[in-house]
């Protein structure tokens, strides 16, 4: 009976980390090339709104997010973005690199967390 209950338990802990690394990682979803410029200095300019995707924007309407500067196409986007910014950093293509860097390091977490949850699973004692 007792190896029965700690069969399940291992069954439900490694479930319970299956889900985990979904949410953490997440499906990658397939999203259009946004049409983009090159700086001088570089770095990759935004050209459309992130809240009307397509949209040119207006060099006019922006806000600094996290120490860069994020252009709308009017004054309504603006608002949307302030109201749930991250919604929309994966439109933008002066977040790209963080926001790769920052999947990466939740993969590797996640990695990381199953590898030691299945060593944690067989170090358990097998009762008879």
């Amino acid at each position: 009976m007792r190896s029965r209950v700690i069969r399940i338990t291992k069954l439900l802990a490694l479930i319970v980390l299956a889900l985990a690394v979904v949410t953490v990682v997440g499906c990658k979803k397939k999203t259009a090339n946004e049409p983009s410029a090159q700086s001088q200095t570089g770095e990759i300019e935004q050209m459309t709104c992130p809240v009307m995707a397509g949209n040119p924007i207006d060099k006019n309407v922006f806000v600094e997010y996290q120490g860069k500067k994020v252009y709308f196409c009017c004054n309504d986007c603006k608002a949307k973005f302030q109201a749930d910014p991250e919604k929309y950093l994966d439109k933008l293509p002066q977040f790209k690199n963080e926001l790769e860097s920052m999947k990466k390091q939740a993969e590797q977490s996640a990695e990381k967390a199953s590898e030691e949850m299945k060593e944690a699973a067989d170090k358990l004692p097998e009762v008879k």
